[in-house]
C-alpha cells in the first residue's frame, strides 16, 4: 500500500500542480507579462542615459549582464516550464497538508476543503507577505538581505499560524493568531530609496494583478489537487 501512497501523491501533484502553472502563465501572459515588458522600457530608458567611467553611454554594460531568455517564444515557453514546476513544488505541500489531514482527523479530502486550503497558501505566500512588501516590478529600488529574512519568517510563521487554526487538533487557536501577526508587528525592514523608474500607476497595477493571478492560481490549485487526490485514493479516507 505505500507504494499505492506514494503514486497518489506523485501523480496529484504532477497533474494538479502542472495544470495549475498553465493557467498561471496564460493569465500571466495577458495581465503581468505585459505590465514587465512595459516596466523594462523605462529600466532601459534609465539605463541609457547612464554614463561610464570615460564619459560613453552605458559602457562596459552589455558584458556583463546576466544571461536571459530570449523575447518572443523563448521567453514564454521558459515562463511557462518555471511555472509548472512551481506549481508542481506547491502541490506537493498540499498534498503533504492533506495525507496529515486524513491521519488527524480521519476525514476525506473534498474539493471545497482543498479551495480553502489553496487559498491558506496563497495567504502564506502571497497575501501575508505584500502587506509588507508588496511585489516590484522589474527597475524597483529594493534592497534584498533583511527583506528576504523578513519574507522567509513571514511565510513560514503565517503557514504554520494557518495550521494551527485548521489542523492541528488540540492546539490553541491563539497560538496561530499570534504567529500570522507577529512578523506585521516587527514590520517590514523597507529600502531607503522606494520606488522606481516605473510610473506609480503601473507598479500599484502589478501589485494588485500580482496578488490576484497568485489567488487564481491557489484556488485552482487547491481545489485540483484535492479532488484528485481524493478520487485517486479510491474514496478510502486514510491510505492503509
Amino acid at each position: 500500500m505505500t507504494g499505492g501512497f506514494i503514486h497518489r501523491i506523485f501523480w496529484t501533484a504532477l497533474i494538479a500542480g502542472g495544470f495549475a502553472g498553465l493557467v498561471l502563465a496564460g493569465i500571466q501572459q495577458f495581465t503581468i507579462v505585459p505590465m514587465i515588458l512595459e516596466a523594462e522600457t523605462y529600466e532601459t530608458g534609465g539605463s541609457d542615459h547612464s554614463h561610464g567611467h570615460d564619459g560613453e553611454p552605458g559602457e562596459g554594460h552589455a558584458d556583463h549582464e546576466a544571461w536571459g531568455p530570449e523575447e518572443g517564444l523563448e521567453r514564454s515557453l521558459f515562463t511557462f516550464l518555471s511555472t509548472m514546476a512551481v506549481g508542481i513544488g506547491f502541490a506537493l505541500l498540499l498534498v503533504a497538508c492533506y495525507a496529515i489531514r486524513a491521519v488527524t482527523i480521519k476525514s476525506r479530502v473534498h474539493w471545497r476543503w482543498g479551495m480553502l486550503w489553496g487559498l491558506g497558501g496563497f495567504a502564506a505566500f502571497h497575501l501575508a507577505p505584500a502587506l509588507g512588501i508588496p511585489p516590484e516590478l522589474p527597475g524597483a529600488a529594493a534592497e534584498l538581505g533583511e527583506r528576504q529574512t523578513w519574507w522567509l519568517l513571514t511565510v513560514a510563521l503565517t503557514a504554520g499560524g494557518l495550521l494551527c487554526l485548521g489542523l492541528v487538533p488540540g492546539v490553541s487557536r491563539w497560538l496561530g493568531l499570534v504567529l500570522v501577526v507577529l512578523p506585521h508587528l516587527a514590520g517590514a525592514p523597507q529600502p531607503e530609496n522606494s520606488g522606481g523608474l516605473a510610473p506609480a500607476e503601473l507598479e500599484t497595477a502589478f501589485i494588485y494583478m500580482s496578488l490576484f493571478t497568485n489567488a487564481v492560481f491557489w484556488i485552482v490549485l487547491g481545489s485540483v489537487t484535492a479532488y484528485l487526490y481524493d478520487r485517486l485514493g479510491n474514496d478510502e479516507a486514510v491510505p492503509a
